[in-house]
């Protein structure tokens, strides 16, 4: 094998390696990396009456369990502004019929 065939062949290991970081890179973190909050066992939810929510938030008060749903939902993208407070509205859609 010559030296040039030798450079190519290094050339194109490189920037294969090169794209396949680039993607692991781009793609970001896996579907469940979005909470930072505790993860909840699935076996919290089997029990006497499942009610969609995990064992600690059986007893909880409303307030507690809207804030749980809340977060889980992503409440917060659509209600918060760009740099403004957290949950104080103002983002506005355009629709056809208007601004809602």
């Amino acid at each position: 094998m010559s030296g040039a065939a030798r450079i190519l062949i290094s050339l194109a290991a490189i920037v294969l390696v090169a794209l396949a970081i680039a993607a692991w890179v781009i793609r970001g973190p896996g579907p469940m990396a979005f909470s930072d909050g505790p993860k909840v066992a699935l076996s919290d939810y089997q029990g006497n009456k499942p009610t969609g929510v995990p064992a600690t938030l059986a007893q909880a008060s409303i307030i507690e369990r809207g804030e749980y749903l809340a977060k889980a939902a992503d409440c917060m993208v659509c209600h918060t502004t760009p740099g403004g407070k957290e949950y104080a509205g103002g983002l506005g859609f355009k629709l056809p019929f208007g601004t809602l």
